[in-house]
């Protein structure tokens, strides 16, 4: 139930523009740079749950969105990789 409600506020995020405060890191997104961000918080600055739960959704929609489309929005990077 958490992670259905977890992504559901990573949609509303995006859809809203939250997301786009957040520096885009190439290959992997404003999802995945959300993914990163979390497991700091949960591993370094005592996040718990909740950001342990955050890390582990957005990691899985930004692979969900790079299997399907090939890329990971806000992957706006356009050299080799």
């Amino acid at each position: 139930m958490t992670a259905a409600l977890v992504s559901a506020g990573i949609g509303y995020a995006e859809k809203s523009g939250m997301l786009n405060v957040l520096p885009t890191v190439p290959a992997i997104g404003r999802k995945g740079t959300l993914a990163l961000a979390a497991f700091a918080w949960q591993r370094f600055a005592g996040g718990g749950k909740l950001a342990r739960d955050i890390a582990i959704v957005s990691a899985a929609l930004a692979g969900y969105e790079l299997g399907k489309t090939g890329t990971v929005s806000g992957d706006d990077y356009e050299g080799d990789y």
